[in-house]
C-alpha cells in the first residue's frame, strides 16, 4: 500500500534529504567538520588503548557534569517545548536527568570491574532459559534499586547459541581485544536528552570509539550544556559534538575518516543512508522507532486494578507528548473481555483531563491531518492550546485491515490506537496477540504486557505468557510497566530484534545501553508487580518533579542518604 501517512520524523528533520551540498553546507562548514573528524582520528588509537582505570577517571567527572547541568537541561528543554516548570512534565525531564546520570555511573563501576576481573561483574550468574537460550538478570542490581523498585527485575536474554560460559568469556569484548581505534559519526535524535548521553557513552566506553556526535536541529540547544557536562571527553580527544540539519548528517555518514555510523531516528532517514546515493558501506547500526504494542491480558480486574492501570497506561502515553520511540501504539485487546470497554473509557477519561502538549515536533501537524482523514472515529481528547495536538485514541481498528495506517507506520506524537483479537480463550488471546504484534505492526524494538498475577494461575494461560516472552521478536519485552524502565535500568540491551534489519529492512539493528557489555543480546525482560508502586511518578502526582530529582540525585551517588531524600520526597507528596 502506498500511504500518504508522515511517518515518524527523525534527527534530521522529516524524511531523509539528499545528501547533495546546500547552503548550510558551506566551504567553511566542511572545514570545520573535516577539523573536528581529522582531530578525533588522530586520537582513536590511543583512546582504543586507553585503560579502563583512566576511563573511569573521566566518567566520576561527566556524573558530576551531568547532575551540575541538570537543572539548566531540564530548563531549557521545558523552554524549547512551551512547557510550565513544577508540573509533570518538569518531572520527566528530570527523569532524563536521572538515567544519563545512572547510565554514567554505571559504566563507571563497569570500568573499576573490568579493572579488577577483567569484565564487569553480573549480579546474578546466567542460567539457561526456554530454548536453551542463556538469561542473566541484571537489574535490580544493587540493595538502593530494590527498596525504590520492588517487585522490578529485568533480563537479559543472549541470542540462541550463546553459551553461559561464552556469555561471560565475550562480556567487555572492546577492552579483551581492543581495535586500532575507530571514529563512529553519530546522528542523534531529537526528541529526549537521555538518549544523547546514552548514544554517546555506549559508543565511548562500550564500543571503545571516538564520537563524532551530531546533535538534531530540534534539540541542538542542549548543545552546550551537553558541552560543558562532557567537557573532560572534549578535552580527552575523544568527542566532538556538532550541529546541523540532514545534509550535515550525510557528510559525517560518507566521510572517509568515519568507520561507522550510528543513527537514532526515522525510517526514512536509515532507509536513504542505507539505500543511498550512495548507499552506507561501513558499519551500520539504526535505532529507529516502533509501532509498539501493549498486550492487555484479561483477568479478574477490581475497580482500583482498572483504574490504576489506566492511570499507569496514561501516564506512559503522555510521557514527552507521545514523542517517543517507545510509546504505546496499538493497544491490544480481547474482544470478549468483559472490561475492555470499561477500561478504554476509563483510559479516555485521564488523558481526556491531562494537559495536552505544544506540538513541537517537526511533521506532526501533517501526520495529525492525515490521520483524521484515514479514520472516521477519532477520539480527540483534551482541550488543546492554539499550538497544541489533543491526544488522539483511534478505538477499535480492524485488526484485519493490513494496510491499518496506525499498524504499518509509526505515528510519532500524541497518537495511538486501540484493537481487539477474537479468541476462545485468554491463553488462545495470548497466542494471537503474539502472532499480530509479530506479523502485523512495523518494528521490532519493544512491547509490552500488562497482566494479573491471579491470571497467571491458571497453568494454560502460564504456559501461554511464558510461550510470549520467548516468542515475540522484540528487543524489549516490558510486563506490566512500559519499556522506558528498561532504558532507564541501563543494565539491558536497548534496539530491535536481531536480523530485523535483513528481515524487515528499515527497522535497525544493534544496542546500546548494555553497561554489562554483553556481546550477543537478543531481547531484554522487564517484569514489574501488576499493582503499581510508582504512584509518585504517576499523572496526578504533585510529587513528581521532586522526587525525579532526587532520583537523579540518588543516582549520581547511591547512600542511605540520598534514598531517604528520595523515600522522603516520594512520602510528602513532594512538599
Amino acid at each position: 500500500m502506498t500511504s500518504t501517512t508522515i511517518d515518524r520524523v527523525g534527527p534530521d528533520e522529516g524524511r531523509a534529504a539528499s545528501p547533495a551540498p546546500d547552503a548550510e553546507l558551506t566551504p567553511e562548514r566542511r572545514v570545520a567538520l573535516d577539523a573536528a573528524l581529522e582531530e578525533l582520528q588522530a586520537g582513536a588509537g590511543a583512546w582504543a588503548r586507553r585503560g579502563p582505570a583512566q576511563r573511569g577517571a573521566l566518567l566520576e567527572d561527566v556524573v558530576a557534569g551531568l547532575l551540575r547541568v541538570g537543572p539548566r537541561i531540564v530548563a531549557a528543554s521545558l523552554e524549547a517545548k512551551s512547557l510550565p516548570p513544577g508540573g509533570h512534565a518538569e518531572g520527566e525531564e528530570w527523569l532524563g536527568v536521572a538515567t544519563s546520570v545512572r547510565y554514567a555511573r554505571l559504566l563507571r563501576r563497569s570500568m573499576a570491574e573490568i579493572e579488577r576481573y577483567g569484565h564487569p561483574h553480573l549480579p546474578h550468574p546466567p542460567r539457561l532459559g526456554p530454548g536453551e537460550q542463556t538469561i542473566v538478570r541484571v537489574y535490580p542490581d544493587d540493595i538502593y534499586e530494590e527498596v525504590t523498585q520492588p517487585g522490578m527485575h529485568a533480563e537479559v536474554w543472549m541470542q540462541p547459541g550463546i553459551s553461559l560460559e561464552e556469555t561471560i568469556a565475550t562480556q567487555a569484548w572492546a577492552y579483551r581485544t581492543p581495535h586500532a581505534g575507530q571514529v563512529v559519526a553519530v546522528l542523534g535524535a531529537g526528541n529526549a536528552s537521555p538518549v544523547i548521553s546514552t548514544d554517546i557513552l555506549y559508543q565511548l566506553f562500550v564500543e571503545g570509539r571516538v564520537v563524532a556526535f551530531k546533535f538534531s536541529p530540534v534539540n541542538s540547544y542542549l548543545e552546550p550544556l551537553f558541552a560543558e557536562a562532557f567537557a573532560p571527553l572534549i578535552a580527552e580527544g575523544c568527542l566532538r559534538l556538532l550541529t546541523g540539519g540532514a545534509s550535515v548528517g550525510f557528510y559525517l555518514a560518507h566521510h572517509p575518516v568515519v568507520d561507522c555510523v550510528h543513527l537514532t531516528g526515522s525510517p526514512a532517514t536509515c532507509e536513504q543512508l542505507l539505500a543511498g546515493p550512495p548507499p552506507i558501506t561501513r558499519p551500520f547500526t539504526a535505532e529507529v522507532g516502533n509501532v509498539t504494542p501493549v498486550i492487555i491480558v484479561p483477568g479478574p480486574w477490581k475497580h482500583a486494578d482498572l483504574e490504576a492501570q489506566a492511570i499507569a497506561l496514561a501516564t506512559w502515553a503522555v510521557f514527552n507528548g507521545g514523542f517517543l520511540c517507545y510509546a504505546p501504539r496499538v493497544i491490544i485487546q480481547h474482544r470478549q473481555w468483559a472490561l475492555r470497554h470499561e477500561f478504554l473509557g476509563r483510559f479516555e477519561q485521564i488523558l481526556a483531563a491531562t494537559p495536552t502538549r505544544r506540538a513541537y515536533y517537526p511533521g506532526v501537524q501533517a501526520t495529525y491531518a492525515a490521520l483524521l482523514a484515514q479514520h472516521r472515529d477519532v477520539r480527540r481528547l483534551g482541550t488543546p492550546g492554539p499550538d497544541d495536538l489533543p491526544w488522539i485514541l483511534a478505538p477499535d481498528l480492524d485488526p484485519e485491515a493490513y494496510d491499518e495506517p496506525l499498524f504499518i507506520h509509526e505515528h510519532f506524537g500524541p497518537f495511538l490506537g486501540e484493537t481487539a483479537l477474537d479468541a476462545p480463550d485468554v491463553a488462545g488471546f495470548i497466542d494471537r496477540a503474539v502472532v499480530f504484534a509479530n506479523e502485523r505492526l512495523w518494528g521490532r524494538l519493544a512491547a509490552a504486557i500488562v497482566v494479573h498475577p491471579e491470571t497467571l494461575r491458571d497453568p494454560r494461560v502460564r504456559a501461554a505468557y511464558e510461550r510470549a516472552l520467548f516468542d515475540l521478536r522484540y528487543g524489549t519485552i516490558a510486563v506490566n510497566t512500559h519499556p522506558g524502565y528498561s532504558y532507564y535500568t541501563g543494565l539491558t540491551s536497548w534496539g530491535a530484534f536481531p536480523g530485523a534489519l535483513a528481515h524487515d529492512r528499515g527497522t535497525g539493528e544493534g544496542v546500546v545501553c548494555n553497561a554489562l557489555m554483553f556481546r550477543s543480546p537478543e531481547k531484554s525482560v522487564l517484569t514489574a508487580r501488576f499493582h503499581p508502586l510508582g504512584a509518585p511518578l504517576m499523572l496526578g502526582s504533585h510529587a513528581m518533579p521532586l522526587v525525579a530529582r532526587r532520583l537523579a540525585e540518588a543516582q549520581a551517588h547511591p547512600s542511605p542518604l540520598t534514598a531517604a531524600r528520595l523515600t522522603v520526597a516520594a512520602l510528602s507528596g513532594g512538599a
